[in-house]
């Protein structure tokens, strides 16, 4: 029976390297959507380290589409969502630029996600973290430069976003350190792109 865990990360193996299998995102995320719309016994979503499975539902909340609010000028919310703008599994707004002080809340619209930030892909001296999934997390920054971050759980399918905090100091380090990064995700390859872009025209 133990073996039995192994069968999605094998059969999610097979997908993804076999080389007779249609690569695109469209084709890869056919196959995924019926392993992603498990739903197993306990509240987490995705690869769980603290329940017996997880939960996903890749079906847009009525409360996803609620405007983002914020308490004061110098906080700024972003949604942790099933469904968004830019497809399944994203935080929106993905690009955000926030001044030094300023406080972004993370905010928990859809359960079993949460907010990481990536390693090595924040600035030096910067404080990491690492919400619990399903919760709402706030993050006051206090140092400059370009943040990436990531919803663990669903970093596979790109489940990512970018904050910079004053000037983009480390922009330039961010980028060459992307490698590693960039090959644990399987789906919609081109979101990282496109957020820099975003970014860069805020």
């Amino acid at each position: 029976m133990k073996y039995l865990k192994l069968l999605p990360f094998l059969f999610f193996s097979m997908v993804i390297f076999s080389n007779n299998i249609d690569m695109r995102d469209e084709a890869i995320e056919a196959r995924i959507m019926p392993l992603g719309n498990a739903c197993m016994q306990g509240e987490d979503c995705g690869i769980s380290t603290s329940g017996p499975g997880y939960k996903v539902s890749l079906v847009k909340t009525a409360s996803a589409s609620e405007p983002a609010a914020s308490g004061s000028e110098n906080e700024h919310i972003v949604k942790m969502l099933n469904a968004g703008a830019d497809g399944v599994m994203v935080f929106e707004p993905a690009a955000l630029k926030i001044k030094k002080g300023d406080t972004v809340i993370f905010k928990s619209v859809d359960p079993g996600h949460n907010s990481v930030s990536a390693p090595n892909l924040i600035p030096s001296g910067a404080t990491p973290w690492e919400s619990i999934q399903g919760q709402d997390f706030s993050v006051t920054f206090d140092t400059e430069g370009v943040y990436v971050y990531q919803c663990t759980p669903h970093l596979v399918m790109a489940m990512i976003g970018l904050i910079q905090v004053g000037e983009a100091t480390n922009l330039a380090d961010i980028k060459s350190n992307l490698g590693p990064f960039q090959s644990l995700i399987a789906l919609n390859q081109d979101r990282l792109d496109k957020y820099f872009s975003q970014l860069e025209s805020l």
